[in-house]
């Protein structure tokens, strides 16, 4: 746990994000570079990967909005207002570079229950936050945005770039207000948010195991595996261990 305070830790993350800002169109080289599909790759399933991340952006963008109606304390309210600004930044420049493509594909049904799920969570708000600012951002983005930095599209790497410093700016104010909360927790509210959380993982990594489109961009078993190893010892460093097992594999 941090020795800062966790609202003077909030309240400098909300100041760098005004500091931070960056613009859709003026601060991409749209211009200067066009989407490149990776070899091997057909271009109904590249436009199909890029569609589902632009619809998880407006997914976050959503519950960015919800969880800043939400959360009591007002040093997290104003945090969570930079955060709204910068999750529609992102839908946009997902939007634009699928424009560039010349598609958007649908949000793919599997997905659209997982991002239901998490919006729908009517418990304590913590959970979402968890979710939006811990789950999210630390560990399942990474390793996609570090396999898509790693195609040939100098286009998507600029996104990546700008959209992975908002992310780590996220997953700060989301430690710092865990770290606010948990000592308020009280057993039967620590022991339902873990099984949310948990239930939200089962989800999204059947979803992920399912995609076929995401071939390239799909993680393996052993990735998942260890994604669920770093969620547990995320948790359990905020003292949210005790459901077992916690974002375990199926067979």
């Amino acid at each position: 746990m941090s020795a800062v305070n966790p609202l003077a830790a909030i309240d400098a993350l909300t100041a760098q994000a005004h500091t931070d800002a960056w613009s859709a169109r003026s601060d991409i080289d749209w211009w200067g570079a066009a989407p490149v599909v990776p070899d091997g790759v057909a271009a109904a399933d590249y436009i199909d990967t890029i569609s589902q991340l632009f619809h998880a952006e407006k997914a976050a963008l959503a519950m960015a909005t919800d969880l800043a109606a939400r959360v009591a304390e007002p040093a997290a309210q104003r945090f969570l207002a930079t955060q709204i600004v910068d999750e529609d930044r992102h839908a946009q420049v997902h939007r634009m570079y699928l424009e560039r493509l010349g598609d958007v594909a649908p949000l793919d049904p599997a997905l659209a229950d997982v991002l239901a799920a998490a919006r729908g969570w009517t418990g304590a708000p913590w959970v979402q936050l968890a979710a939006l600012d811990l789950m999210l951002p630390l560990e399942v983005m990474p390793p996609l945005r570090r396999r898509m930095h790693a195609w040939p599209c100098r286009l998507l790497r600029q996104l990546n770039r700008q959209i992975s410093k908002d992310e780590r700016r996220h997953a700060a104010f989301g430690r710092s207000y865990l770290e606010l909360l948990t000592p308020t927790f009280d057993p039967a509210e620590r022991a339902a948010g873990l099984a949310a959380l948990d239930g939200l993982w089962q989800r999204w990594r059947e979803v992920t195991r399912a995609r076929r489109r995401d071939a390239v961009l799909r993680p393996d078993r052993a990735e998942l595996e260890r994604v669920g190893d770093r969620l547990r010892a995320l948790l359990h460093r905020f003292r949210l261990d005790g459901v077992t097992p916690m974002f375990a594999l199926a067979a």
